[in-house]
């Protein structure tokens, strides 16, 4: 017979998966390295500071492949005729 989805059901499924959560997100962590994460964060970041400034996917993946600096992409880049060329 299928289960029918009560509210009662639902929350007792997302508590299991919080418990697992709480318990897995901690040994994940500890299992990479931290130079990985902090490399993960700073291109995020730069991925961030493109879309904010009003680049699309295609133009701020250029711009975080060409523009390296620690957390954001140059100010130049709006001028750069590279990425006016590339719209998408």
């Amino acid at each position: 017979m299928p289960q029918t989805w009560t509210t009662q059901t639902i929350l007792t499924k997302k508590k299991i998966i919080l418990r697992l959560g709480w318990r897995l997100v901690p040994e994940l962590l500890d299992a990479c390295p931290t130079k990985v994460i902090r490399a993960f964060y700073r291109k995020t970041w730069r991925y961030m500071d493109a879309y904010r400034k009003g680049l699309n996917a295609k133009q701020a993946e250029y711009a975080v492949k060409k523009y390296c600096s620690h957390r954001k992409v140059g100010a130049g880049i709006m001028m750069d005729m590279a990425i006016l060329n590339n719209p998408e």
